[in-house]
């Protein structure tokens, strides 16, 4: 949003962010788990019949149902590696939406606790103008 409007998002819309990334990492983890057990279930099926996964890559395993496992190890290993890859940047994201929210959530407490310790001095020093005063501190953005 910064880049389109040149001004930064506001809480509601970081905190959101935080939250689906936080989403996106969970359905990231959960799929690249499913991946890996599927690798390590086909590698453990298919060393039955082969010395080793790699050695079953490219064989003809069953002609009749004409199933091609043609380049399939380095495939699945790709996709493996993808998901996993996939998981790490969700988390990153995640990390820096939730730094951006703490960020946020600091500013309004700093804004806060000024406004308040400005209401305290005006109040203090007995001036006219001290029963004007707001009772609400101004919005932020």
């Amino acid at each position: 949003m910064f880049v389109y409007t040149a001004t930064d998002s506001s809480f509601l819309s970081a905190f959101m962010e935080a939250v689906g990334c936080v989403v996106l990492c969970a359905l990231a983890v959960s799929a690249a788990v499913i991946v890996t057990l599927g690798f390590m279930n086909w590698c453990q099926v298919i060393v039955m019949r082969f010395p080793s996964c790699e050695d079953a890559a490219g064989q003809d395993i069953d002609k009749k149902d004409k199933i091609s496992t043609s380049s399939f190890y380095i495939e699945i290993g790709s996709v493996q590696f993808g998901a996993w890859a996939s998981f790490a940047t969700w988390v990153g994201l995640a990390v820096f939406s939730t730094l951006k929210v703490c960020r946020y959530h600091q500013l309004e407490n700093i804004q806060v606790s000024m406004y308040r310790e400005r209401q305290r001095l005006v109040n203090e020093s007995g001036s006219p103008t001290a029963a004007e005063g707001r009772s609400t501190p101004p919005l932020a953005f």
